[in-house]
């Protein structure tokens, strides 16, 4: 069930930096990097999974970075994102 938290929020964060297209790949890596840490932490929190060991952090982290990605992928491949995104 915790899972969705990572997930969802890989998907918004990658939605967003496809749709208003940071002009620096810095920029996005940035971003994605801050709130995989800081998203991975509070879902590892909220479940509880904290407690037990940081790799549950490192692991929610992960699925945010994997979620964002693919999405700013299927954004830019498929025409949603901002003409900027598109004539790169």
């Amino acid at each position: 069930m915790y899972e969705i938290i990572p997930l969802f929020s890989g998907v918004v964060i990658g939605f967003l930096l496809a749709r208003f297209a940071p002009r620096s790949t810095t920029m996005r890596t940035g971003v994605i990097t801050v709130a995989a840490v800081v998203i991975g932490l509070f879902a590892a929190w909220l479940s509880g999974e904290l407690a037990e060991s940081w790799a549950f952090a490192l692991f929610d982290g992960a699925q945010v970075v994997v979620a964002a990605v693919l999405t700013i992928w299927m954004v830019v491949r498929f025409g949603l994102g901002s003409r900027a995104a598109r004539t790169r």
